[in-house]
């Protein structure tokens, strides 16, 4: 009985959190879409490809502000944007409508620049990296040559996530799938589209709308498509750390998750399915020696955005 009344109010403060969400993501969605025209302009040079850059959950392009002074002292004459699309409450607004916002916008403003000809660098923070992942999967005409994931949850997260928006700041995780996996939050909020409950692994196929597609893990007329799209990547990088306090497991960023039932194993990419089907690209990449991994410790979620050190050893020398 307890555990029912436990489980009504979890679903009743759903109702009103989603409601608030809405509205409150609807308008940033709006603003953040103000302006981007300008963003672009023809006839920038440089000896380096250009790089654009996506922010993450609650984030803003000027999350990367660092990062533009980073380039622009270690590759003088580089074109860089930090994307100012769906920041703060608008990053809440579910990743599929972010990569079609985002794919309208490079085809507006990337597609047709005679800058972006020879391709484009995409640099991408935690959400971001799905959202990334998203675009080069999706849009066939994408031009990135590398893609840079910076702390991205590809595997999905068990953990802070929950409690990143206020409403929600109760929920325990042991019971966030009876909410998260529901068809409201699917249809609603980001986050919920890579929630990964290693505890409920058949809800999260079944019912967890955005993850298992992006990883080609549930059966779609768009599988080969995303495969292919995703393999005409010159090369990802992938970057995490065992200091990261935000992602869990911090694995997820290497694409290793927990164990089925069992969140005290974390299973290498190696041995996960997603790596073994080959199922959008990850081991084909791999073993043509496209896909690089670097997971220095001690290195906090958004620390690889703020550090040049961190810049100059992982992240350059693949910005070519």
């Amino acid at each position: 009985m307890a555990r029912s009344r436990h489980l009504g109010g979890l679903r009743l403060a759903l109702v009103f959190a989603l409601l608030a969400l809405h509205a409150w993501s609807a308008s940033a969605e709006r603003r953040s879409e103000n302006g981007v025209e300008n963003w672009v302009k023809n006839g920038a040079t440089g000896s380096y490809l250009p790089v654009l850059m996506m922010h993450g959950y609650g984030g803003s392009a000027s999350d990367f502000d660092d990062m533009l002074q980073f380039i622009a002292m270690e590759h003088p004459g580089t074109v860089a944007i930090s994307l100012p699309l769906y920041e703060h409450y608008a990053s809440d607004l579910v990743l599929d409508r972010q990569i079609e916002g985002v794919i309208d916008w490079l085809e507006t403003n990337v597609a047709s620049n005679e800058t972006f000809a020879d391709g484009y660098h995409l640099m991408c923070h935690s959400q971001g990296t799905l959202i990334c992942r998203g675009v080069i999967e999706r849009w066939r005409e994408h031009r990135v040559n590398t893609f840079v994931s910076i702390a991205g949850p590809h595997l999905g997260q068990y953990g802070a996530t929950v409690g990143a928006f206020a409403p929600f700041e109760n929920f325990t995780t042991e019971y966030a799938w009876t909410v998260l996996y529901s068809r409201w939050a699917q249809a609603t909020w980001s986050a919920a589209g890579y929630w990964h409950d290693p505890y409920h692994e058949k809800a999260y196929y079944n019912r967890c709308k955005f993850l298992p597609s992006l990883n080609n893990m549930v059966e779609s007329d768009i599988n080969s498509i995303q495969k292919r799209n995703f393999l005409k990547l010159n090369s990802t990088v992938l970057l995490g750390s065992s200091g990261d306090q935000v992602l869990v497991p911090w694995q997820t960023s290497m694409f290793g998750f927990f164990e089925v039932n069992n969140v005290d194993e974390v299973r290498p990419m190696q041995e996960q399915p997603v790596y073994l089907r080959d199922s959008f690209g990850l081991r084909t990449m791999h073993d043509r020696g496209s896909l690089v991994q670097h997971h220095p410790p001690g290195v906090l979620h958004s620390g690889w955005l703020h550090s040049q050190l961190l810049f100059r050893k992982f992240i350059a020398p693949y910005l070519s």
